[in-house]
């Protein structure tokens, strides 16, 4: 699977949603959004940029981009937005209702934690 550059920002943004929904920031989260990064060859300092854009990019462009992936990269995408809100070890309700906007408005398949977690670890294989 590779994503462009925009496209990563886009992720990135949504990632960012869901961290910032329960209205804390964990490093946890900010850890596995820059270990995500690097999984598709983005450097340390890129992650930084990626991050700083993302934050310039409204909800709505993020949806438009998110919404033109095809299924696969859809469900990579819930997947790791549903990893992201386990992994401070707090499942906030905030973050929940977070991922089902951000699933609903694009178009992204539903599925469980559980399930999001055994994607994710798959790829990590």
């Amino acid at each position: 699977m590779f994503f462009t550059h925009s496209e990563l920002i886009a992720i990135t943004r949504m990632a960012l949603y869901i961290s910032g929904a329960d209205g804390k920031h964990h490093q946890k989260e900010t850890n596995a959004i820059t270990s995500e990064l690097r999984r598709f060859g983005v450097g340390h300092e890129e992650s930084a940029s990626i991050i700083t854009r993302s934050l310039m990019m409204s909800f709505d462009e993020a949806v438009q981009t998110i919404s033109d992936f095809n299924m696969e990269e859809k469900r990579y995408v819930t997947a790791f937005l549903g990893v992201l809100i386990m992994v401070d070890e707090n499942i906030a309700p905030a973050e929940m209702d977070m991922w089902r906007k951000i699933s609903s408005k694009c178009n992204l398949p539903t599925m469980t934690l559980q399930d999001a977690y055994q994607i994710m670890l798959s790829l990590s294989r």
